[in-house]
């Protein structure tokens, strides 16, 4: 009897972003606007080079839309 091995693995190009200042205000964290149904994310994630956000709202899916803003103190954020 033959046994059969499947792998799989997913790899993905990342299109480079350049580096924004955090808008003003904002802390580590969700950071909730006032009166809108929008926030934004800030991480601090020195030595990534990169980050998506993932979950219900996008079908837990990479995407470029999802791709995190870095700064220039190596922190992440992005507007959703």
């Amino acid at each position: 009897m033959k046994t059969l091995l499947f792998f799989s693995f997913l790899f993905f190009v990342v299109i480079a972003k350049g580096q924004l200042d955090l808008p003003p205000g904002v802390v580590d964290g969700i950071n909730y606007e006032p009166g809108d149904t929008s926030v934004t994310l800030v991480l601090y994630a020195q030595g990534k080079n990169n980050i998506y956000i993932l979950g219900d709202f996008n079908n837990w899916t990479q995407s470029p839309d999802y791709l995190m803003n870095i700064t220039s103190n190596h922190a992440f954020d992005s507007g959703c």
